[in-house]
This record gives C-alpha cells, structure tokens and sequence, in this order.
C-alpha cells in the first residue's frame, strides 16, 4: 500500500527517515499535498487506511506473542486490493 500510494504521487517531498509517517502525513495535510493532482479529502481517506494497516502490519511484526487469526490476515488483503482499486480510481479522475 505505501508504495502504492509513493508511486501515484507527484510532489512528495524526500523523506529520509520515518517513511511511512511522513507519507501519512504528506498525504493528510491539504497544505502539504496541495501539488498533487487529486482530490485531497480522497488523499486523506487513503493515508487514514493506510495509516490503519501499518499498525496492523506493526502488531504483526511485533507483537510476536500475539496471534493474528486468519480472518484479520484475509480482512488486510482485501483492504490493500481495495486501495490499489481506490487509487486506480483516484488516478482516472485526477484534477486538471
């Protein structure tokens, strides 16, 4: 998901620690994210999942005591094919 959504972005800044933070952020910020040929409340929608499945994926990572039962790793595969679907979207409509 995150270089999913680096990949579409035209203006990001270069980040060189907190990647993931930062894009978050990049992409909540009206004011930051204001190059960017998208709607930003839909950049914000996106950088808010985004920002859901990295905590999922850091309590996967590690929280090793922690089991992930099989309905939450089904649950994050069809969140991630519905981002790549939301920027697709995103994508044909961009703003002029």
């Amino acid at each position: 998901m995150y270089h999913e959504a680096l990949g579409n972005l035209a203006c990001i800044p270069d980040f060189h620690s907190n990647h993931h933070a930062n894009l978050i952020g990049y992409m909540s910020n009206k004011s930051e994210c204001k190059g960017e040929p998208y709607d930003s409340k839909r950049l914000k929608v996106l950088a808010y999942r985004l920002m859901q499945q990295r905590g999922e994926r850091n309590r996967a990572d590690y929280e090793i005591t922690t089991d992930i039962p099989k309905e939450a790793a089904l649950l994050a595969i069809e969140t991630a094919k519905r981002f790549i679907n939301d920027w697709d979207e995103l994508k044909e409509s961009k703003i002029a």
